[in-house]
């Protein structure tokens, strides 16, 4: 947004950023405690809970696992912040670019970019690339650990703050690098090129 509409609707478009994250944040822990009580009536119903090591749920967890107390939560953050600044610098050079043409390509392309970047994260420090994500896989593992598993490791937890503020700051950083050095450098560019145009008088693709 403040792309798009630049300083005069900087205040709006920041309060606009905030209320999309509060927003995505409370959805992802209502579905987290809806699932978690579905799961639980499942289980008293059926009278059986997951067996553990059957992979009932998604795990996001660095390669070492949640349960190595933390020693890659630099790396896993490390890694969310820059795939996260990659994935959003090209959403935005598609939205810049493309605006609502070939609205199929564009999200065929933005999917493939997620894919992709989730899939380089995940040998890392699994990939959530979302702060909202984040929050609720990694809660929910817990809750569930919890539930199911009671004499485990209670250190789960420990990567959220990798999950939350790694993604969290790259998508700020992306947006921050679009307004204030992309765009600078891609206007010079045209300057220049409109700079061309007038001393040799030819206009080429």
């Amino acid at each position: 947004m403040m792309i798009k509409h630049r300083h005069e609707k900087v205040g709006a478009s920041i309060l606009y950023g905030i209320f999309i994250i509060l927003f995505q944040l409370a959805g992802a822990c209502l579905g987290c405690v809806l699932t978690i009580t579905a799961i639980g009536i499942t289980a008293e119903k059926d009278n059986k809970l997951p067996a553990p090591g059957s992979h009932y749920i998604t795990q996001l967890c660095p390669v070492n696992g949640c349960n190595d107390g933390g020693k890659l939560i630099g790396q896993a953050m490390l890694v969310e912040f820059m795939m996260t600044f990659l994935f959003v610098t090209f959403v935005l050079q598609i939205v810049k670019h493309n605006g609502a043409k070939d609205m199929p390509v564009n999200a065929l392309a933005i999917g493939i970019g997620l894919f992709t970047t989730v899939q380089i994260a995940s040998g890392i420090s699994g990939g959530a690339i979302n702060p909202a994500v984040g929050l609720v896989q990694t809660v929910f593992q817990s809750m569930f650990n919890a539930k199911v598993y009671p004499n485990a490791p209670k250190t789960r937890m420990v990567y959220l703050p990798a999950y939350m503020f790694g993604p969290l700051l790259g998508g700020i950083f992306a947006g921050l690098y679009q307004r204030f050095i992309n765009e600078k450098a891609l206007a010079k560019a045209e300057q220049a090129k409109e700079q061309e145009i007038e001393l040799t008088g030819y206009q080429g693709n």
